[in-house]
């Protein structure tokens, strides 16, 4: 194998590669969350009884076992968005190789929007979020934002100008 189609066959291989570590990472993280949930409740437990440490520390255990396990019940990947993407990404790679080997320019005009739909469609299907009965993403809508952030918005006071009509 010469080094011009070594060079070829590199790109595609390098970014299975790190797509596999990233995946690898991720369920890492997974692990490092409940180890550092662990490790919270285990200081938690060492601290005296009526130490308001202890409450707001185990408190903070259970919102984030609470959440956890929400996440895991409610969220999931598209498999098959997944498998359709990277199949789009791979016809994509394919025909840049095509086009850099001498095949011809226009292969990769063909390949650009196999490559641009397989990227934003792993995007959206390889990341845990929750989705519908159909596998589409669930977005929330305004009020659902508020209240996941806790409605942090200012009080209105009863003497300002806002409370009054023109």
């Amino acid at each position: 194998m010469d080094l011009e189609t070594l060079s070829k066959v590199m790109a595609p291989v390098l970014v299975v590669t790190a797509g596999l570590l990233k995946l690898w990472e991720v369920r890492g993280a997974r692990a490092a969350r409940l180890a550092e949930i662990k490790t919270i409740f285990e200081i938690a437990k060492d601290l005296p009884e009526v130490s308001a440490s202890r409450a707001h520390a185990l408190s903070h255990v259970e919102a984030r076992l609470k959440k956890y396990v929400l996440d895991e019940q409610t969220k999931s990947r598209n498999t098959f968005g997944i498998v359709f993407a990277s199949i789009l990404l791979a016809a994509g790679t394919w025909l840049v190789y095509l086009s850099l080997s001498g095949g011809g320019w226009y292969w990769a005009i063909a390949a650009a929007p196999l490559v641009l739909f397989g990227a934003v469609g792993l995007n959206q299907d390889a990341v845990k979020r929750e989705r519908d009965t159909r596998g589409r993403p669930v977005h929330p809508g305004p009020d659902d934002r508020k209240a996941e952030k806790g409605d942090r918005t200012r009080p209105v006071r009863p003497d300002s100008a806002e409370t009054t009509a023109p």
